[in-house]
């Protein structure tokens, strides 16, 4: 693309001035020529040691093409500049204030005192226990060690151990509801039962959604929202999440992290007499629950039933419950319907039982209990409420109070019957049942099929609507998910023993796992499990491409995809192998070689006509557009581009539109369009909102934090990235965020920062891992080492970025290097002009080539000083204004200053009496570019004027 070209993209370009650019452009053509002849010699000689004839005849040519170019421009554009500015001022303004009110509440770290806010309210503590007998001790104890840790390692992190049914439950939440405890936590309390949750996965899904959280990633936001303020967390039951040994040291590793805020204060309940390790248990440990004593136990029963404390038939009811709360609230309610002396006489046939070691092994005193309830006239009276239970034990997540079952046409009523009986309870509006009640009665009580098989449906369902989550509104989705979601992993799990349907389990497993990666949730234990029963080569190639978004190794994930690939063309699958192409083409990071790979994947997917691979077809558009983009072939991007967002608009892909929108953007930035670039952003990042997707929340608010660096508003680019580099790394994503990074290195130079500067990309280098890091690494260091003085190591490093980008064929980068060079040859106490005009005039042919007008206007106002030093003002002169007219017209503030202080300087050289004035226009818009440096220059030349 030539430069015509590319200022005619801008659309703003009269006749008038397209025939001064064709000058322009011949006057480049010789440039590039005399770039060509000097390619054989080393970029150091290249750079460092020009032929300064060759250079002067350049200046002359130059000189002649901006004179015919400068004699047509004769059309004012002020008016059309204000009013371009205004209308951006407007629009970046509401970009901000939107960003600043609908951004991820995890990111408001202003306001450390509200705690970890959320979507979504945080769901309210279960009510305070009605009675708490022979405990009073181990609160006081809790309470103590909550409010005022003596442990000098923080604060507590306590595992409050015991059998079941003994009370740990009820004694941690009298702890969250003690008025030192709320004193001292506030609101920041919460109530995690973990019975549903057992794998890693359920548990962190859990905890976001009783702390209010909703979305993707859920684990870092989940960490970071704890990590905000002082809070109190309890995991009730953890021995659901910790027992399987497959995933016990996954569920160490979380608590680990968990106990390792410096905020979070941890109460842990588990059954049992041995807590969990890898973490450093507040000492001394808190004692393993005992027994009630009798007292105790007499009080708790006697405050559920009225009956004579000093009965003989109490005391021998009380005696066999050996003091376990549970059993003895179960007694206290059996003896509301069946009078106590037969209720003992009903125990001393249990006990009788239970002295038989044929039929007692395993058995407890709390089984008894549980026994005896089901066997109660209250459950006995109502013929499908142990089958109710049974069905209830198999569900993590309950069911609604509200629900339809073929084997239950009066499930209300016989839900009732079960929470009167004490079997079950209600949170949240779905009906639960205690561990403890679970594990016995699936021990001894196991559902039949028939009552698990129309829950198949629910499912189903459930797996429909994470297949939507790019689709629709995210949010709304997500309140239905994520209460059924460990539902589906125990019915999967229960139906994959006892009557695999093999297709459809995968599918489930499969569209299931898309929520959990979407969350956050890296583990998934009935991946491993549909990985075993895959028959077909179909429902193999579902696993593999599951397992694929799952690694998180490059090297794994290539394998993985040739695998499929390989399966796929030997199955005929040709869906299967077109993914294939394109998750091997996301894996790769070397742009030819990803350009082949997403041209390989858009052949296979235009072949197949059905509508379920639109989101991939479009998907594979966008990786050649953005490999076209790094190969700084930008019509090809934008073609590619604008088919991806055609298809993904035509099938409602929302998320799919949002993505290549980001790609559009990026592209209209490189071209200088920076007004449609910040519209298209920002249309990104209200699809993104809608989506309650914080990764493209995260690339669009990157894109316009670019548009608006490119535009001079320095200060609200750095907001916006600083925004995006905190989403990333709540996502652990290491390779955007040293990108951004390194962007945001520039934009503090830019400002002044330069100790900032210095620390971001010292931060940033210790994660750079790949060659893109190493060369974005390059440029930044140069541009920090060049604003430290330190013009050696600014040179060395300068010339490693342009040497590794030709390697890579970045060529924006390598003409961002020449540049770089440029100034860092003027900034030596005898500045090396020769250099410096070659540094810049192989960047601007460069840029002017590949049609990169973002980088191709700050090499303007270069050219012009280093004409000014080498002294051919006439020349300067007409660069500077062209540069400021060009600069205006894209709303380019950095540019515009740049360009200003040149022409005020060279007014100085000439003595000009509108010197004054020139100083003052560069000092206002230096000021709303943030130019530091120029600020402080045209501050002290306004003050010598002055004077």
């Amino acid at each position: 693309m030539t430069i015509r070209q590319t200022f005619a993209r801008l659309e703003l370009v009269s006749s008038m001035h397209i025939d001064g650019l064709e000058e322009l452009e011949k006057s480049l053509k010789n440039v590039m020529h005399f770039v060509e002849l000097r390619q054989k010699r080393s970029v150091v000689e290249r750079v460092l040691n020009p032929k300064g004839d060759s250079v002067r005849d350049l200046q002359d040519s130059l000189k002649n093409a901006l004179a015919v170019f400068q004699m047509q421009w004769s059309i004012s554009i002020q008016r059309r500049l204000e009013e371009y500015t205004e209308a951006r001022q407007a629009n970046m303004e509401a970009v901000i204030a939107e960003i600043d009110a609908q951004a991820d509440p995890v990111l408001q770290q202003t306001h450390p005192q509200s705690g970890p806010k959320a979507t979504n309210s945080p769901r309210p503590l279960p009510p305070r226990p009605t009675a708490l007998f022979g405990r009073m001790d181990e609160l006081n104890e809790l309470v103590d060690s909550c409010v005022a840790p003596t442990s000098e390692s923080g604060p507590s992190r306590i595992a409050v151990l015991g059998s079941g049914g003994i009370g740990k439950s009820a004694l941690v939440l009298a702890v969250l509801h003690d008025e030192r405890v709320i004193a001292s936590f506030g609101d920041q309390r919460f109530f995690v039962p973990c019975d549903s949750a057992d794998s890693v996965s359920g548990l962190i899904s859990l905890m976001a959604s009783h702390i209010g959280l909703f979305g993707d990633r859920l684990r870092g936001r989940l960490v970071s929202a704890l990590a905000r303020s002082k809070a109190l967390i309890v995991l009730d039951n953890f021995e659901s999440t910790w027992e399987d040994s497959r995933g016990r040291s996954d569920a160490e590793d979380f608590l680990s992290v968990l106990a390792a805020l410096p905020t979070l204060t941890l109460l842990v309940t588990m059954r049992g007499s041995e807590r969990p390790q890898g973490l450093a248990w507040t000492t001394p440990l808190f004692k393993p629950l005992l027994p009630l004593d009798s007292a105790a136990s007499q009080q708790l029963f006697l405050s559920i039933l009225d009956t004579s404390p000093a009965s003989s038939q109490l005391q021998e009811l009380l005696d066999s419950l050996d003091g376990i709360p549970l059993a003895i609230n179960l007694a206290a309610q059996m003896a509301q319907t069946v009078p106590l002396p037969e209720l003992v006489a009903l125990w001393r046939q249990e006990r009788t039982a239970l002295s038989n070691p044929a039929t007692s092994i395993g058995f407890s005193r709390l089984d008894m209990s549980i026994k005896l309830s089901l066997n109660s006239p209250r459950v006995r009276e109502s013929p499908d409420a142990q089958k109710l239970l049974s069905l209830l034990s198999v569900l993590a997540g309950g069911l609604p109070e509200v629900f339809q079952h073929p084997d239950f046409p009066q499930y209300g009523r016989t839900a009732s019957v079960l929470k009167r009986a004490a079997l079950a309870y209600v949170s949240d509006g779905r009906i639960r049942v205690l561990a403890p009640i679970r594990a016995y009665m699936l021990r001894h009580h196991p559902p039949p099929f028939h009552l698990i098989r129309p829950l198949e449906r629910l499912c189903t369902t459930t797996a429909e609507l994470c297949a939507g989550l790019g689709k629709h509104d995210t949010r709304h989705l997500l309140v239905q998910i994520t209460p059924e979601i460990a539902n589906v992993e125990s019915l999967c799990a229960y139906i994959a023993q006892y009557a695999p349907d093999t297709e459809w389990l995968i599918n489930v497993i499969c569209r299931s796992d898309e929520f959990l990666v979407y969350a956050g949730l890296r583990t998934s234990s009935l991946l491993a499990t549909a990985r075993t029963i895959a028959a077909t080569p179909r429902q193999q190639l579902q696993v593999l491409v599951r397992r694929v978004v799952r690694s998180p190794m490059l090297a794994e994930q290539e394998q993985l995809c040739n695998e499929i690939i390989d399966l796929a063309r030997a199955s005929g699958e040709k869906d299967y192998e077109a993914e294939g192409y394109l998750r091997l083409s996301i894996a790769c990071h070397v742009a030819p070689r990803r350009l082949e790979l997403a041209k390989q994947a858009v052949a296979l997917y235009s072949q197949i006509p059905s509508d379920h691979v639109q989101h991939n077809y479009s998907w594979s558009l966008e990786r050649m557009a953005t490999a076209h983009l790094l190969l700084d072939q930008y019509a090809e991007a934008q073609s590619a581009v604008r088919e991806a967002v055609r298809i993904a608009k035509a099938s409602g892909l929302m998320r799919a539109e949002s993505r290549a929108s980001v790609t559009d953007a990026d592209i209209y930035i490189r071209q200088g369009r920076l007004l449609k670039a910040a519209q298209v952003a920002d249309r990104c990042l209200e699809m993104a909102r809608f989506l309650d997707d914080t990764t493209y929340i995260s690339l669009a608010t990157s894109c316009r934090a670019s548009a608006a660096a490119a535009m001079g508003d320095v200060d609200d680019a750095i907001r916006m990235h600083q925004t995006s580099i905190e989403l990333c790394r709540r996502r652990g994503e290491s390779d955007r965020t040293y990108i951004i990074e390194t962007n945001l290195v520039h934009l503090l130079l830019i400002r002044g920062d330069f100790a900032e500067a210095r620390k971001v990309l010292d931060d940033a280098q210790v994660r750079s891992q790949s060659s893109l890091h190493k060369l974005l690494g390059y440029s930044a260091a140069s541009s920090v080492a060049l604003h430290e003085g330190n013009l050696d190591d600014a040179t060395a490093l300068g010339l490693a970025s342009v040497r590794l980008a030709r390697e890579r064929g970045a060529q924006r980068v390598e003409a961002a290097g020449y540049t770089n060079l440029g100034d860092i040859a003027l900034a030596w106490p005898d500045p090396r002009v020769d250099d410096a005009m070659t540094a810049y005039i192989v960047a601007l042919t460069m840029l002017g080539r590949i049609g990169n007008f973002l980088y191709l206007m700050p090499c303007i106002p270069r050219l012009g000083r280093v004409l000014h030093l080498s002294g051919d003002l006439d020349t300067a002169r007409g660069v500077y204004e062209w540069g400021l007219d060009w600069s205006r017209r894209c709303g380019m503030k950095n540019d515009q200053a740049r360009c200003l202080v040149g022409l005020a300087q060279l007014n100085d050289a000439v003595q000009s009496p509108q010197s004054h004035d020139t100083w003052k226009a560069a000092l206002h818009v230096s000021r709303l570019a943030s130019e530091k440096l120029l600020i402080n220059e045209c501050e002290t030349r306004l003050r010598a004027l002055t004077h």
